[in-house]
């Protein structure tokens, strides 16, 4: 995982008038007429609220990673005490990500409403180790999601599996094991949170909101911070609408209809409702 210290960015404008969180990256609370000493005001504020939320930030990221080191550690020690670590597939990954004042969240996809998929939110880690098995000290640019992992873990653990049709996770064993750098001919990620869908390739993110947005649309590659939402750009319709057309086929193809997260109005507590996608 990756932090980025570039809390000028991040933090400014995550603060408007009266201390309300907000979305856009605006880096001065708007201008009111005949109000200047207000707006100073505002400002000193924004600056005193940004310097606060990046030194507990900051102190919230070094004591989970801290913690999450030492209980690593442990388990390594134990297992290796007990002479299981070389006959062991270790896996570290998460369930989701966090921002730390990344766009004016702290929290994850459902920091917000409607729910968000920022990198930030839905990226997690994925460290395998297994001696012997594994080459170590390797870095994979390999797109895979968690549901790749069953097939994965039991083809490596040498249980015979058949992947299933309606089932979309595949194995990615040969990218660990060093015998290849691509486990699918498109390099496609999906991911759902309620009513908000996502299809991802290595260059492009396509967000859709059901019944009706706002939806979003970015180019990673010159924007990886995704502040730019090109959903508009009318070149670049042809794009959204294949896009589109591929997210709509693939959970054609999984979604379970007793389980359609694109009718649930899914809700969270301490979410973020005064937002922009824009």
């Amino acid at each position: 995982m990756a932090y980025t210290d570039d809390w000028e960015n991040l933090m400014n404008g995550v603060f408007g008038p009266g201390g309300k969180l907000r979305f856009d990256t605006q880096k001065t609370p708007p201008e009111k007429p005949g109000l200047p000493d207000m707006n100073a005001a505002l400002l000193e504020q924004q600056k005193k609220l940004d310097e606060m939320l990046k030194k507990q930030n900051a102190e919230l990221r070094r004591d989970t990673t801290q913690e999450a080191l030492a209980q690593s550690r442990k388990m390594l020690e134990d297992m290796e005490a007990d002479g299981l670590l070389d006959s062991t597939m270790i896996v570290f990954t998460s369930d989701n990500g966090s921002n730390m004042g990344h766009h004016g969240i702290v929290g994850k996809g459902n920091g917000t409403y409607p729910m968000n998929m920022y990198e930030t939110s839905v990226k997690v880690p994925g460290i395998f180790a297994w001696p012997g098995h594994i080459p170590q000290g390797v870095v994979s640019q390999t797109m895979v999601s968690h549901y790749d992992f069953m097939p994965t873990l039991l083809e490596m653990c040498g249980v015979p599996y058949q992947p299933k049709k309606e089932l979309p996770g595949r194995s990615f064993a040969r990218v660990l094991t060093g015998e290849s750098d691509s486990f699918r001919d498109e390099v496609v990620v999906y991911d759902e949170y309620g009513p908000v869908r996502m299809i991802r390739t290595r260059e492009w993110k396509l967000v859709h909101r059901y019944p009706d947005g706002p939806d979003e649309l970015y180019d990673l590659v010159n924007d990886p911070g995704e502040r730019d939402n090109r959903i508009d750009d009318p070149a670049l319709q042809a794009l959204r609408q294949a896009m589109q057309a591929r997210l709509t086929h693939w959970f054609d193809c999984y979604v379970d209809p007793a389980l359609d997260g694109s009718r649930e109005d899914v809700r969270g507590g301490g979410q973020l409702t005064s937002h922009s996608f824009k």
